[in-house]
């Protein structure tokens, strides 16, 4: 599932899909924020969303995708979740060496 601000959510009713439906739409962004309207921030109306095209190949290609870089995202997301607690202990470990409250 993806969601905007607006709750326009994208669900792949085929989980077999999500893979392939991630990577087209991660490679439209600029596309799709080029549908944005609005003054105090962009928003992509769900008329709009709605009229956006996918373009999916046979479902064996599709599957075959998913089995090839499924792994990949998941090595994706766990390095991520890593990088957030990494930065998080900086954030709280570098004040403190730098104030010198904490030795080396």
């Amino acid at each position: 599932v993806c969601t905007n601000q607006g709750f326009i959510s994208v669900v792949a009713h085929d989980s077999a899909i999500w893979p392939f439906l991630l990577m087209q739409l991660s490679e439209r962004v600029e596309e799709i924020r080029g549908m944005a309207t609005g003054t105090t921030f962009l928003e992509v109306s769900k008329g709009k969303f709605k009229n956006l095209r996918v373009l999916m190949p046979a479902r064996d290609l599709v599957l075959q995708y998913a089995a090839n870089v499924g792994e990949q995202l998941e090595q994706i997301r766990v390095l991520r979740k890593q990088n957030a607690k990494l930065t998080e202990a900086r954030d709280l470990l570098l004040p403190r060496l730098m104030s010198g409250d904490l030795a080396v």
